[in-house]
């Protein structure tokens, strides 16, 4: 006899309902969101791909989550001093209105007094727009 695996019919991944999320699913579910799927495709990808089913509303709670930490980070102080500050340009490949378009993004990073390097800011703007 061949035993099988029994899994409760609530359950995301193998893991119980009531017992947590697959460690790193939130990290998955972003990476997806990053790459440009809307919280719909992602939830028909993770339909699709596990069988399982997630509310939208649980990936706008997931992605929503990041929105507190860059407003966070924007509105942090900055040193009065960057004894060197870099600034670069790179392109980006990005889903906008369905169609894939380049992307400027424009990236100032600042040595500041003890060494340390600090991400400044980052500025995005399609390519061929003012």
């Amino acid at each position: 006899m061949t035993p099988r695996l029994n899994i409760e019919k609530n359950c995301l991944f193998g893991i119980s309902s009531g017992s947590g999320r697959l460690e790193g699913f939130n990290d998955k579910v972003l990476a997806l969101y990053a790459h440009g799927l809307t919280t719909r495709e992602i939830q028909s990808h993770l339909e699709e791909l596990y069988g399982t089913e997630v509310s939208p509303t649980l990936l706008s709670t997931i992605t929503d989550a990041v929105l507190d930490d860059v407003r966070l980070w924007q509105s942090r102080p900055l040193d009065a001093v960057y004894p060197i500050l870099y600034f670069d340009c790179l392109f980006v490949k990005s889903r906008h209105e369905g169609a894939v378009k380049s992307k400027a993004v424009y990236v100032a990073l600042g040595v500041n007094l003890q060494g340390e390097k600090e991400l400044l800011g980052l500025w995005v703007r399609y390519w061929g727009q003012i």
